[in-house]
């Protein structure tokens, strides 16, 4: 059980120190609205494409963006 999160600790650790991921920490409220509002932006442009979540490279990227897939609830359709 611990082995899977000791490779995943280290792919992170890698990450952290060798390509800088925590140097875009969001430090003020400015920012994060700057983010929020290029989301938006994001999933504008997106929704304009015709991009849905029935496109598996979509399904994949929200797999890799951190959503969980369940058996049940709402999501458990496109998983």
């Amino acid at each position: 059980m611990y082995r899977p999160r000791w490779a995943t600790e280290d792919a992170l650790k890698i990450g952290k120190q060798c390509l800088g991921w925590e140097d875009g920490q969001v430090l003020t409220l400015a920012a994060v609205r700057t983010l929020v509002a290029l989301g938006w932006v994001a999933a504008g442009f997106l929704y304009e494409l015709g991009v849905t979540l029935e496109w598996a490279e979509v399904r994949r990227l929200t797999r890799l963006g951190g959503a969980r897939c369940g058996r049940t609830g709402p999501r458990a359709s496109w998983c």
